[in-house]
């Protein structure tokens, strides 16, 4: 078996930037792996075929090929990591077509891939936070045992710092997140700065609520939800002015929505009510704004976005240029006279704001960052959270092996599958880049846990901890539970009838949660393979892994919904349509050929199975396929794995999801009266003149 590419940090992920040399020999061996592979089955297909002509049962030669391709594709994942495991991932979620000795190996990828060393993760994490010593942000952290390890990163559990409440009790700060500013580029759409942003199309509908979103111009400015991360709470020598955000293009920060998360700050109202919080110096919980606490900036002003540069007052101390957030926990001003300059109070870094307790042991901005998120009641009780650190080039690896797997997607869509695997990987393409700024999943995962509040007696989110975040770092709330995968052997003792309406309880509440994602506001995580999912007490699920997530544009989601109420309703002619809607082609205009294809696409009580003879794919090609949908597809297609392996063959997420097809038609139909409303407003002044000056054209 082959190692990982941790074993040997010299030639592997850990290098800064694979060489030429490298991945030459990283692509080689990759296509000489899965010659051999395809090569096997195809000798093992001829060998099938002989023993039928002598009248025997290749059932066992079928199993030993399955066993030893499993070994095979596992240890192919293991010694090249990348984007190979992510591959790797889906496959093995994939039980209702891919044999059982192959889903059964391929499997433990999904949360049980050898990690990067103790110290390397060590190394990573405190570059990261801009820390020499881990205890200067956590009590412990156990680096030595990943709670999960994937194709990207791994998780370690960990405990922040704590404070005391005294010296917590002056620094409120009550929102989650900041707001930026965006300048629109030739070709953006809303649609498309959502999905870049990880924001909802709902959220930038409601951050700019005198804009028309819908017909963005270049140069236009838009302001966009972004996450607190801990670039904003560094010095603005390392990381540029302190009011630039990272992604923003226009380089603007409302720094008075940071000032009015101070007490006595210019721009910020008073605070009432005293510091909440459970014993031992964490305060609030995870998600819960502070109420009580109230701002009178008006945010629509002209003066709420500042420029680079510009300076205000926050908790007596000046923020702005030469200011930062680290420098509001550790500095200020006290009852020095009021002639000496801010300047001057800000160059001591041992002065205090007055009336406010000291922290004395904040001597970095990630250590700022958790006393404020814990004044803020924005870190869990008990303090445990799941700290999610990046493996180092894992960026440019995966680039590499999408190359080899789009050249592979060509030779299987020319030989084996009809199917347009091409637009498949090149979405993932235009994806993946995504997936490796935490900062964007912090944002989303955030999001989806106050789209998915109305589930939340069965489905939980983590939430990130502001301030703790950066592109390759996140640190969020800590969720315990049973990783599904480990499920079937907890329950293996309880009778027949109870372990299935547990699974059905499960995939029931998995199978909404994504429902109301993608048919709600259209935002939802992608990547729903088992190892994401954690089984808590009473059934509770717990979704994990933000990081493939997509934004569906409203037009999308109107035809998928059409889509889902006509497999409700088993209208063949109204599925084709809606097909045609999502802009699904195929080589043959049969409408049951093509109703067939719908459920094996977008519905688990459907089937594809590429290898079958019979499968619709084999007697049309689907020559187009729309690249926005390939998510919902990949989703759809793992419910169905789970379904499968579960035992449960009669679950229709089209059954389930159309109740919320029918609210998003109703919701869309309204927002198109409403668009035609305000069309017919804008028109009506021109409409006016023209009746005023004709009599005068007389």
């Amino acid at each position: 078996m082959g190692r990982s590419t941790f074993e040997n940090s010299d030639n592997g992920l850990l290098s800064k930037a694979p060489q030429p040399v490298q991945n030459f020999i990283r692509s080689n061996e990759f296509f000489g792996r899965v010659a051999v592979i395809y090569g096997a089955y195809k000798i093992t297909q001829l060998k099938s075929a002989a023993l039928k002509l002598q009248g025997k049962d290749p059932k066992q030669l079928w199993h030993n090929q399955h066993s030893w391709a499993g070994e095979q594709m596992y240890d192919l994942c293991i010694s090249l990591r990348g984007f190979y495991l992510k591959a790797g991932q889906f496959i093995g979620a994939r039980a209702d077509f891919i044999p059982e000795e192959i889903c059964s190996k391929l499997c433990l990828l999904q949360d049980q891939v050898p990690p990067m060393p103790a110290e390397r993760a060590r190394q990573v994490a405190c570059e990261e936070l801009g820390i020499s010593d881990m205890s200067e942000v956590f009590e412990w952290i156990d680096l030595d045992k990943p709670i999960g390890s994937a194709s990207i990163s791994q998780v370690h559990k960990a405990q922040l710092r704590r404070f005391s409440e005294d010296q917590l009790r002056k620094l409120h700060h009550r929102e989650r997140g900041l707001m930026g500013q965006l300048t629109v580029q030739p070709g953006d759409t809303a649609w498309s700065i959502c999905n870049s942003h990880g924001i909802s199309l709902a959220e930038l509908h409601a951050a700019n609520k005198n804009v028309d979103i819908d017909n963005l111009q270049p140069g236009q400015t838009v302001c966009v939800p972004v996450v607190l991360g801990l670039e904003h709470y560094q010095e603005p020598q390392q990381h540029g002015s302190s009011s630039q955000i990272a992604g923003s293009s226009s380089g603007f920060l409302g720094l008075q929505a940071l000032a009015r998360f101070f007490p006595g700050g210019q721009g910020s109202s008073s605070m009432h009510g005293t510091q909440g919080g459970s014993s031992g110096g964490w305060s609030g919980s995870s998600g819960k704004s502070r109420s009580g606490h109230h701002s009178d900036v008006d945010e629509s002003s002209s003066d709420y976005w500042l420029e680079p540069g510009s300076s205000v007052r926050a908790g007596g101390g000046l923020l702005g240029k030469g200011g930062h957030l680290f420098q509001l926990v550790t500095q200020g001003t006290n009852s020095r006279s009021s002639s000496s300059s801010s300047s001057d109070s800000l160059d001591d870094s041992r002065t205090l704001v007055a009336n406010q307790p000291s922290l004395p042991d904040v001597h970095s901005p990630a250590a700022a960052a958790v006393a404020h998120a814990a004044a803020s009641g924005n870190v869990p009780d008990n303090g445990l959270v799941a700290v999610k650190i990046q493996y180092p080039g894992a960026l440019e690896t995966m680039t590499i092996d999408l190359v080899n797997l789009r050249a592979t997607s060509a030779f299987l869509q020319k030989t084996e599958l009809k199917f347009d695997l091409l637009s498949a990987v090149e979405e993932l393409q235009r994806q993946i880049h995504l997936e490796f700024d935490f900062m964007r999943e912090a944002r989303v995962m955030d999001t989806i846990a106050e789209h998915l509040r109305e589930l939340s007696a069965h489905v939980t989110v983590p939430r990130s901890v502001p301030g703790l975040v950066s592109r390759r770092l996140m640190v969020m709330s800590f969720i315990d539970g049973l990783p599904l995968l480990q499920l079937r052997d907890k329950v293996a003792h309880l009778p027949q009838w109870k372990r299935e309406k547990a699974a059905r309880r499960i995939l029931d509440r998995v199978s909404e949660a994504y429902g109301l994602m993608i048919l709600g506001e259209g935002l939802f995580q992608a990547d729903g393979h088992p190892g994401n999912i954690l089984v808590q007490q009473g059934g509770r699920i717990a979704l994990l892994d933000y990081g493939q997530s997509k934004q569906l544009g409203e037009k999308d989601k109107r035809a998928f919904a059409d889509l889902v109420l006509a497999m409700n309703r088993g209208d063949q002619r109204a599925i084709s349509s809606a097909l045609t809607l999502l802009d699904v082609s195929t080589s043959k205009d049969d409408i049951s050929l093509r109703s067939e294809m719908a459920y094996g696409m977008f519905d688990t009580r459907g089937k594809v199975d590429p290898f079958d003879k019979n499968s619709p794919i084999k007697q049309a090609a689907i020559e187009k396929f729309p690249p926005d949908m390939f998510f919902v597809l990949r989703v759809v297609q793992l419910l169905r794995g789970m379904a499968n392996g579960m035992g449960i063959h009669d679950f229709s997420t089209a059954d389930q999801w159309a109740p919320l097809a029918r609210k998003a038609i109703a919701k869309a139909k309204k927002k198109d009266r409403k668009r035609q409303q305000q069309h017919r407003w804008r028109a009506q002044p021109l409409y006016d003149l023209a009746a005023y000056t004709s009599p005068l054209r007389v």
